[in-house]
């Protein structure tokens, strides 16, 4: 079934997000409208913010949108090997929160109605702003891969811990990509000490494990 870009998707007036309601911090502002885009089937984008002062510390404004508002801008800049689908219908559903001075969050504009079809139940938990990577599943991870398991075997454990893969909030692609980047983290801090640290304690644990450091000129 095919949409253009000016038909809207009217829903029922929902419970869990209103004009009016009041939440107490940016956290809780961006939970709310979350919770309402899980249940609907569309992932969040943050929008615009404005500020009571010019260092940006006490804001006054914020937008959070459906992730298919607007358009990307598809110019290439220099050369490219492939051109992405631009995925983004120029969606008007969004939510804004007017803060008061003192901290309150209040829905002052309110667009539900989508130009696009939602994503079905069984796929909500792939939608982007859905994935979460959490201080405490961040740690467990990185103790797991410490302790020498594979990514593929901290997916499946984990997995079964909490009934299913797909109730981790997280894809395997996040997993493997927050290892990688917590182990470039290590390099980029110039922490190459605590690398070969690592290696070394991965080979004592896994006599089949191998790896090799070439040195620069500066060791």
């Amino acid at each position: 079934m095919e949409h253009n870009e000016c038909q809207a998707f009217e829903i029922d007036e929902p419970k869990d997000i209103f004009l009016g309601q009041v939440v107490y911090s940016k956290d809780e502002a961006y939970n709310l409208y979350q919770e309402h885009a899980f249940k609907m089937g569309f992932s969040v984008r943050r929008g615009r913010a404005l500020y009571y002062d010019s260092e940006k510390k006490n804001i006054r404004l914020k937008d959070y949108y459906c992730s298919k508002q607007g358009f990307k801008n598809n110019e290439p800049q220099g050369e490219v090997t492939y051109e992405r689908a631009d995925s983004r219908t120029n969606c008007q559903a969004m939510v804004r929160f007017n803060v008061s001075k003192e901290g309150l969050w209040k829905i002052t504009k309110l667009e539900l109605n989508h130009n696009h079809d939602f994503v079905p139940p069984e796929q909500r938990h792939l939608l982007r702003s859905m994935r979460n990577m959490s201080n405490a599943k961040g740690d467990l991870i990185k103790s797991m891969v410490n302790a020498g398991m594979r990514v593929t075997n901290i997916w499946s454990y984990l997995g079964e811990e909490v009934g299913g893969c797909d109730n981790l909030g997280i894809t395997m692609k996040d997993m493997h990509n927050y290892v990688y980047s917590e182990k470039m983290k290590l390099i980029d801090a110039g922490d190459a000490q605590a690398l070969v640290n690592h290696l070394q304690s991965r080979q004592a644990q896994d006599a089949m494990f191998y790896y090799s450091v070439q040195l620069d000129q500066e060791s």
